[in-house]
């Protein structure tokens, strides 16, 4: 094998690897953790918060936040703080670096991209479409669905990694 192939093989390898490891974390987390999880993915879909972001970006998106939170709506408060609370933990792992972190977390969004966690948010448009905008909390998971994805891409991955790792060896 050449090494630029090789160097792709590793890369769709680990690629995978990482895949199946976030199924492994997302298995063992309860509905409230899953709905956390929901609830970072959709704030950072509607920030546009990706690995590029720097922490200066993530400071005027707090400072955003912070304006929401100063009203006395009780509930457009409490969902700005809640908001708040994802930012200032954004903004410590993009301070400290943490690319593993950040990299985990993307990976994770991926897999509820392609819908592995099966949620609705009261907020999304009657066709169903996660559109990230709007977010409340009134975000549902179905667990069980949630579960039976996971179980299925686990077996997809698992068999893709198979095949790498044929190739990477026996090419």
């Amino acid at each position: 094998m050449s090494e630029g192939s090789s160097n792709t093989y590793n890369n769709r390898l680990w690629y995978a690897r990482q895949l199946l490891y976030r199924l492994y974390d997302l298995a063992v987390m309860n509905e409230q953790q899953l709905r956390n999880i929901i609830f970072t993915h959709m704030l950072m879909k509607e920030y546009n918060i990706n690995e590029s972001i720097t922490v200066d970006e993530l400071n005027s998106i707090k400072n955003k936040i912070e304006k929401e939170a100063s009203t006395t709506d009780y509930k457009v408060k409490s969902l700005a703080l809640k908001k708040l609370d994802v930012i200032l933990t954004l903004i410590a792992l993009k301070e400290a670096d943490n690319k593993q972190a950040w990299s985990r977390l993307l990976v994770t969004n991926r897999l509820i991209d392609e819908g592995i966690v099966v949620y609705n948010n009261s907020s999304d448009n009657a066709d169903g479409n996660h559109n990230g905008k709007n977010i409340t909390y009134d975000i549902t998971v179905d667990v069980e669905k949630t579960m039976q994805n996971i179980a299925r891409k686990k077996e997809e991955l698992e068999r893709e990694i198979i095949e790498l790792k044929k190739k990477q060896y026996y090419a």
